[in-house]
């Protein structure tokens, strides 16, 4: 018979045995993921830094306070314009910063290759005195058929959300409301996320009326020779591609490794193999968005033709003067996820869809384009149009109109145009925060409208 001694200590090593294998399991699971965290950070870090000129602390204790991502440190450079996160010395990763084209992670790529890109941005003046969406003056009458106390309770009801930094709404092209948290204002620069979508979709717009691109056509990816030579860049605005994807941001997934642990997003992207034939399924894909960047970056063929090109074609021409497009470490623009620009700016993108492309009697977009772009994609379900979210069926956002339609973006971005009721809703923040009930928002703006 063993001895109480000995028992005890076989019992203390198969604990210490279990206690290894534990910490083993979880270490093999983590340590590959721990890059979107440290990616993430040194990402948001630097843009939030450099981009949109944010105090530091709030940035830590909001941006990047919540977990799991608050597991990463990190330090700024602010002479080398450069941040570098980690988790306990682990997964190492570095940001930097280019003026104009912002923030970009490096993996492959130098510093001193990627910090070289540059281009200097055209000039554009919008006119103080002129009424928003044209100038920047906001009239402070409002209509007679606004109820003001919906509209104030409204307001209210974002603002008091805690993961609200900005909301805004306009009727008739005119601002009616407008509130910032503290510490934000008009002059603030917001992360869309996914919104960048939109923009990428109005590009297309501009590229189409231009001639540049046929939507009809092949999207001609050159290392597309098998059944994906079939994809055109309709299939690919519409999310109807095929191509294998998962958009989870939680776990590895094709997103992630995408965002976090490349240097060219738009050819990773396009490595996906078809998994369905065009138009047999859709998916939704901050992959097929890039590709499209991508795809726009070659039929320009000029890199710094392309990177002026949406200032001068588009942004220019309606006013705004703030948008920063963010490029990968390859220097082409992450169509998928990173722009900044101020509430009003956002709103000015809003209201050329509301126009219908026109903008002051001229036309930004082609004929039929904002029609095209809210049509429901095959196999969609009628919640997806190209490159923009839709109410269709009313399931989007559950009680409202079903005629809106939405640029949406993570941690609740969101423009929403309602053209039965001429009415552009806009709320920007972090629902990492505190989630705002997005559509009880809207419900009450349009109530607040129709009240008399």
């Amino acid at each position: 018979m063993k001895s109480p001694k000995s028992r005890r200590k076989r019992l203390i090593l198969i604990s210490l045995g279990i206690f290894t294998l534990t910490i083993l399991v979880i270490l093999a699971y983590a340590f590959p993921r721990l890059p979107i965290i440290t990616g993430y950070v040194a990402k948001e870090v630097c843009s939030c830094t450099f981009v949109a000129e944010r105090d530091i602390e709030r940035t830590k204790n909001e941006d990047v306070g919540y977990f799991p991502v608050n597991l990463a440190s990190f330090s700024i450079d602010y002479e080398a314009k450069t941040v570098r996160s980690h988790v306990l010395g682990l997964a190492s990763e570095i940001a930097v910063y280019r003026p104009n084209l912002g923030c970009a992670l490096i993996h492959d790529a130098t510093r001193e290759e990627v910090q070289s890109q540059s281009f200097s941005l055209p000039v554009s003046v919008v006119d103080p005195t002129l009424p928003f969406p044209y100038g920047d003056y906001v009239v402070d009458t409002i209509p007679s058929n606004i109820d003001e106390s919906k509209l104030k309770a409204a307001m209210d009801f974002a603002m008091n959300c805690k993961g609200t930094r900005a909301a805004m709404v306009v009727y008739k092209g005119q601002i009616i409301a407008e509130e910032y948290a503290d510490g934000f204002n008009k002059d603030s620069r917001h992360l869309a996320w996914s919104i960048s979508k939109s923009v990428t979709n109005a590009l297309y717009g501009v590229l189409f009326k231009k001639g540049i691109i046929n939507i009809k056509e092949s999207a001609n990816i050159a290392s597309w020779e098998d059944e994906r030579q079939h994809i055109t860049i309709d299939d690919l605005l519409q999310m109807n591609s095929g191509l294998e994807w998962d958009e989870d941001y939680f776990d590895l997934s094709g997103a992630t490794r995408m965002l976090f642990k490349q240097d060219d997003f738009g050819a990773y992207a396009a490595e996906a193999p078809a998994e369905f034939k065009p138009t047999e399924h859709w998916e939704y894909s901050s992959g097929t968005s890039n590709i499209l960047a991508e795809i726009m970056e070659n039929r320009i063929g000029n890199q710094a033709a392309y990177w002026i090109f949406p200032h001068i074609e588009l942004f220019n021409n309606i006013g705004i003067q703030s948008m920063v497009l963010e490029a990968d470490a390859s220097g082409t623009y992450v169509g998928s996820s990173y722009s900044w620009a101020t509430i009003r700016d956002w709103a000015r993108l809003g209201q050329l869809y509301l126009n219908d492309g026109l903008w002051n009697e001229g036309r930004i977009l082609p004929a039929g384009w904002v029609e095209y772009s809210v049509t429901p994609a095959e196999n969609s379900g009628g919640i997806y149009g190209a490159q923009v979210w839709l109410n269709t069926t009313g399931e989007y956002l559950e009680g409202c109109p079903k005629d809106l339609y939405n640029f949406g973006g993570f941690n609740g971005q969101n423009i929403s145009m309602i053209p039965s009721k001429d009415l552009m809703i806009l709320r920007f923040g972090l629902d990492s925060i505190e989630k705002l009930d997005y559509a009880a928002f809207v419900r009450q703006l349009i109530d607040a409208v129709e009240a008399k």
